[in-house]
């Protein structure tokens, strides 16, 4: 059973006789909520930015209410019960960034690559065409890129975004996956981040692997990062998504230490530049850590 068939499967055959022509109707019985309220809603957004871990600013558009509301119901109700590549591993139940690192384990090489302003270079044409692709009808599909995109793409900030950036994307990440078998090596996505491992370190396929990407991307209308390129050898310290993989997946020192330092300064009453809360959301990554890449369970919740 090919993909569009697995999601004909989980949306009927609508009101209108086929899955081509599910209409503006059928999207506000499957939302729970008035056909008004959907053609009715403003597109309304703002911005702010909030702090990267490398000292820089991400810059965040989020929805106003009363679109974020019907934005969650898409999310909830549409998006969510469609197929996403295994590969793809970012903003899904059932997997972390620890489930990303741990594909990547004991490799010889890590060669890390970055899409380059990725929400917004994915573009609402491509979110128009995948609507289309999964049943709606012409004027639907429309209202629903209407509903998810802004400026042009599809905005950081809003629920629908991630989801929409792995279902758009499941061709992408099938085509690397593809490439990465071909050159024997191993090949996840989390979000922006990609990364393949190999086992040996033949600087021509390792450059194989990075043209063979960019252009996958560009056929897509991405474009890498170059800054963000990295090949990283095991001599060296492996990371994949914050994550040491040389050996198993594990927090690196700098923050182990940082942990250490937290808790002996509370427990002792000395000044602490972090928060109780602080620590006690640090103690839990680093639980989630040891127990994810240990036993190979994955986060549910």
């Amino acid at each position: 059973m090919g993909l569009f068939d697995k999601i004909k499967g989980l949306f009927g055959s609508g009101s209108s006789g086929g899955v081509s022509g599910l209409t503006i109707d059928d999207l506000a019985q499957r939302l729970d909520m008035p056909v008004e309220r959907l053609e009715g809603v403003e597109i309304s957004y703002h911005s702010f930015t909030v702090p990267k871990s490398n000292g820089h600013q991400r810059r965040i558009t989020a929805p106003d209410d009363k679109l974020k509301q019907v934005q969650r119901a898409i999310l909830k109700r549409l998006l969510n019960k469609l197929a996403v590549h295994p590969n793809a591993t970012g903003f899904r139940k059932g997997y972390s960034v620890v489930s990303n690192a741990r594909l990547h384990v004991g490799s010889e090489v890590i060669v890390k690559l970055d899409i380059r302003n990725f929400f917004e270079s994915t573009k609402i044409n491509r979110v128009n065409k995948y609507f289309k692709f999964i049943g709606w009808d012409r004027k639907t599909a429309n209202l629903l890129t209407e509903l998810t995109t802004y400026k042009g793409g599809l905005p950081q900030g809003a629920p629908t975004s991630s989801a929409l950036s792995n279902l758009l994307n499941y061709k992408l990440d099938s085509s690397l996956t593809t490439l990465a078998k071909k050159k024997g090596a191993r090949y996840s996505r989390y979000a922006d981040d990609m990364t393949f491992s190999l086992d040996g370190s033949d600087s021509k396929v390792i450059n194989s692997i990075i043209w063979g990407a960019e252009s996958a991307l560009h056929d897509l209308g991405y474009r890498l990062n170059n800054r963000k390129t990295k090949v990283i050898r095991k001599h060296r310290q492996q990371r994949v998504t914050g994550l040491v993989v040389n050996e198993k997946v594990a927090l690196p020192r700098k923050t182990r230490k940082l942990i250490r330092a937290i808790e002996h300064s509370q427990q002792n009453g000395r000044p602490s530049t972090h928060s109780a809360d602080q620590l006690r959301s640090l103690k839990a990554y680093q639980a989630m850590v040891e127990k994810q890449g240990e036993d190979g369970e994955l986060d549910e919740g």
